[in-house]
């Protein structure tokens, strides 16, 4: 933050640090510095905290939950903490898929899935064996049934557009 003050060309911050918390303290000492989520995992917490949104892994294949929640979150009042919840909840795999690998092993899996093998594989030094390529599959495409199927039948639209 030293180094914003100097210099008007750093607008923002992403906090990966595991402490929504410092999202809060930065957002009350300095509420037009941005703020970004760098944790998929507390998301939702930062997002409670004032954060602007999210600098995301999991957004690659569920960037409308991620919307849904960050609105709720903003809420003046937020009368629903459940829907914010659910949410959370519905995408826990997606955060667990998305740290099995060091990333964008398992976002070029899930990528695969979503838009074909044209994607391709990741290259040295981010390989890993071919069962384990398979394996990453199979889990990204039951993955993205799944959250299709909850997030469709609970917000009664598509995952994507």
């Amino acid at each position: 933050l030293e180094l914003a003050r100097g210099l008007e060309n750093i607008v923002g911050i992403k906090i990966a640090s595991g402490n929504p918390g410092q999202t809060a303290e930065i957002k009350g000492e300095n509420p037009g510095f941005l703020v970004y989520s760098g944790d998929d995992a507390l998301n939702m917490r930062h997002f409670k905290a004032g954060a602007d949104g999210a600098i995301s892994v999991v957004s690659h294949w569920a960037a409308k939950p991620i919307k849904f929640m960050h609105e709720l979150a903003q809420l003046p009042i937020m009368k629903d903490e459940g829907c914010l919840r659910m949410i959370d909840n519905m995408l826990m795999p997606s955060y667990k898929f998305a740290s099995v690998y060091p990333n964008p092993i398992p976002a070029k899996a899930m990528m695969r899935h979503l838009f074909g093998p044209e994607v391709g594989y990741c290259e040295s030094p981010m390989v890993i064996g071919q069962d384990q390529e398979e394996e990453l599959d199979y889990v990204a495409r039951e993955l993205n049934k799944d959250l299709r199927q909850y997030f469709e039948a609970h917000f009664n639209e598509p995952l994507v557009d």
